[in-house]
């Protein structure tokens, strides 16, 4: 896999993520999500490369918990899940 920013169907995920009342459908596609991210191929990639990947769901994660975007509670609560899923 490459980067993850180009997989065609990402705002999908993330819409999945953020949207779906169903907990199990949420937490797969947390899973997938994540999992997008930190299974990009060790052989064609460099370190720093697969290291960024993760960075920027990070920082897609804390640009939306930012005072300024005003988030809910839910979606405070979701990317809550998905840092969690990205330490375990």
């Amino acid at each position: 896999m490459d980067d993850p920013a180009s997989l065609e169907h990402l705002n999908m995920i993330w819409s999945i993520v953020l949207e779906s009342e169903v907990e199990e459908v949420y937490t797969n596609a947390i899973n997938l999500l994540v999992y997008s991210h930190i299974s990009v191929d060790s052989v064609h990639t460099t370190e720093e490369q697969r290291s960024s990947y993760m960075q920027a769901l990070l920082t897609k994660c804390f640009d939306l918990v930012k005072a300024e975007a005003n988030p809910s509670a839910h979606v405070v609560a979701r990317v809550t899940l998905i840092i969690k899923e990205v330490i375990q």
